[in-house]
């Protein structure tokens, strides 16, 4: 699976999606322009607050069977996830999850 990360996670966070053998890139900051070429490729999307994930990131995201973020959805726009039957998961472990 190809996961693309697109804000800043703690290593912790990507020592664990590295460990179930995802391909992928951590590339933070992207603007929504980049966003869009950049996520035809994969299959997964990890954003934190920072990214926004809009109708047409999700229109080209070919591939993309998941969009995880911990602590909410208000940057995904749902909808648009759900119309392309994304899922959309907001239970990913968050940092204040790691230690335990």
């Amino acid at each position: 699976m190809k996961v693309l990360i697109t804000d800043s996670l703690d290593a912790r966070a990507v020592a664990l999606l590295q460990e179930e053998g995802p391909d992928g890139g951590i590339q933070a900051g992207m603007s929504p322009g980049e966003s869009c070429r950049a996520i035809a490729e994969f299959d997964a999307l990890v954003v934190r607050s920072g990214t926004r994930v809009t109708p047409e990131i999700i229109g080209a995201a070919a591939a993309m069977k998941v969009i995880g973020r911990a602590d909410g959805v208000d940057n995904i726009d749902v909808e648009s996830a759900s119309r392309r039957d994304h899922r959309h998961e907001h239970s990913l472990p968050g940092e204040h999850d790691l230690d335990g």
